[in-house]
C-alpha cells in the first residue's frame, strides 16, 4: 500500500512506504538520501505504479513552480538528498522542471506517460531519520565512510 503525495499548503508530503510515512501524519518528515544512475535533477519527477501503467503521483506545472526551491541537494558520491520524497518507482520526465512550469495545464495521463523517459532510475534509497536528528554534514560523512547502510535503513 502507497499514500500519495499532496501538495498542501505549497509543501510537497511525500509518498513512501508505509512503514515511513508517519511525516505524511504530521510527524517530522525523514532525511531521504538516494542515488540514481545519472543526474535527474533537474527533471519532472513522477511516480509509476507497480505495473508502470498508470502515474500515482504527478505534479502540476503550478506545483513545480512551488517546489523548486524544494529541487533535491546535491551530496557525496552522487547521492542527493530528496525534499519532496522519492521512491522506488519514482521515474523523470524527459521534461525540465523549468520548461514543465511553463506549461499553461497539466498534460492528461496518457501523455504523461509518454513523457516518461526514465524508468528505473533510482538505484539506492536510505532513510537516515527524522530531519533535525543529523546534519547534512553528518549525512556526507557517513557517505564518505561507506556507513550509510550502517547508520541508515536501507528502503531500496
Amino acid at each position: 500500500m502507497r499514500i500519495l503525495r499532496i501538495l498542501s499548503a505549497g509543501i510537497l508530503i511525500t509518498s513512501l512506504p508505509v512503514m515511513v510515512n508517519a511525516q505524511t501524519a504530521g510527524a517530522t518528515p525523514h532525511y531521504l538520501v538516494y542515488k540514481t544512475k545519472n543526474d535527474y535533477s533537474k527533471y519532472v519527477a513522477v511516480e509509476l505504479s507497480q505495473d508502470e501503467k498508470t502515474l500515482t503521483y504527478y505534479p502540476a506545472p503550478t506545483d513545480i513552480k512551488a517546489i523548486t526551491r524544494l529541487a533535491p541537494l546535491k551530496l557525496h558520491k552522487d547521492y542527493w538528498l530528496s525534499r519532496t520524497g522519492v521512491s522506488g518507482n519514482t521515474a523523470y520526465l524527459g521534461m525540465t522542471m523549468e520548461s514543465y512550469a511553463k506549461l499553461k495545464k497539466v498534460p492528461d495521463e496518457a501523455r504523461l506517460l509518454k513523457m516518461v523517459k526514465y524508468k528505473h532510475a533510482v538505484t539506492e534509497i536510505y532513510d537516515c531519520g527524522k530531519r533535525g536528528e543529523m546534519t547534512e554534514k553528518q549525512i556526507n560523512e557517513l557517505i564518505d565512510k561507506d556507513q550509510l547502510k550502517d547508520k541508515c535503513k536501507k528502503l531500496k
